[in-house]
């Protein structure tokens, strides 16, 4: 995808952006919910790749930047990412926790571990977890956090896949993996976060703080989304991206903790 133009590569060569149609049924809105959470990560001030929502013939697709490619003149190639599990040595099909994947401490003590500034990777990882804590995101499992290589330079990837899963009745309502000891989202408390934070080494009071300050962030952020609209589409898609918007935000407020 370059200039606003799609290219199919060829023979090897490294794509450059990830293309998701709409879902179907009452999966329909994802494109426009993957949107919509995208900035409120940027509003956020959360690394993410750049994005957009585009009309694909009569589909709403969501379009982002890969952000594992290296882009010089008109050369692209490849950087190396690896995912959490990947980097711990778990196959995929044990992605979630409670499938015997990794936890979030897991993931923290690696980062402290792998990441060559591991005060940034960790900082990175707690605002990560807590965001997608805070927009209702259950399916952000281990593959879903990632290390970036550059050189000798390891880095935690920018914050990606990030989606209000709350919308769907059909999808569980239990995070991938848990804040303390509860995995339903709505039951997650004040003191889940603080025993995680004393779990990992730090004050309780810290991770709290920023908790406190992404959600005010993120709160913010949805207002002048509904008054900036959808970049494109009819008068019945900018009417269910409002609805779609709508609900994020009720979800948002119910996770005041």
């Amino acid at each position: 995808y370059f200039q606003g133009e799609f290219f199919l590569p060829k023979n090897g060569a490294p794509s450059t952006h990830i293309v998701k149609p709409s879902g179907t049924g009452d999966l329909s809105s994802l494109a426009v919910n993957e949107y919509i959470c995208t900035q409120l990560a940027r509003i956020a001030a959360l690394p993410v790749a750049p994005a957009e929502i585009r009309m694909i013939e009569d589909q709403l697709v969501f379009i982002t930047e890969r952000y594992d490619r290296h882009l010089e003149g008109d050369r692209i190639s490849r950087m190396h990412q690896e995912d959490m599990c990947q980097a711990l040595g778990i196959m995929s099909d044990f992605k979630y926790q409670n499938d015997g994947g990794p936890g979030l401490t897991d993931i923290y003590q690696l980062i402290k571990q792998k990441c060559s500034v591991p005060l940034l990777g960790t900082r990175s990882f707690i605002q990560y977890a807590l965001f997608n804590l805070i927009i209702g995101n259950c399916d952000a499992h281990g593959k879903n956090y990632s290390f970036l290589y550059s050189g000798d330079s390891v880095k935690l990837a920018p914050i990606y896949d990030v989606v209000c899963t709350l919308l769907y009745p059909s999808l569980t309502q239990k995070v991938s993996m848990k804040f303390g000891k509860p995995y339903q989202i709505k039951k997650i408390k004040q003191s889940d976060i603080a025993a995680w934070a004393t779990e990992i080494g730090l004050r309780p009071s810290l991770i709290l703080g920023l908790f406190a300050d992404l959600r005010e962030k993120i709160l913010k952020g949805i207002g002048p989304l509904r008054d900036n609209g959808l970049p494109t589409g009819n008068e019945d898609m900018q009417s269910a991206y409002l609805q779609t918007l709508s609900s994020i935000e009720k979800s948002i407020a119910e996770r005041s903790l």
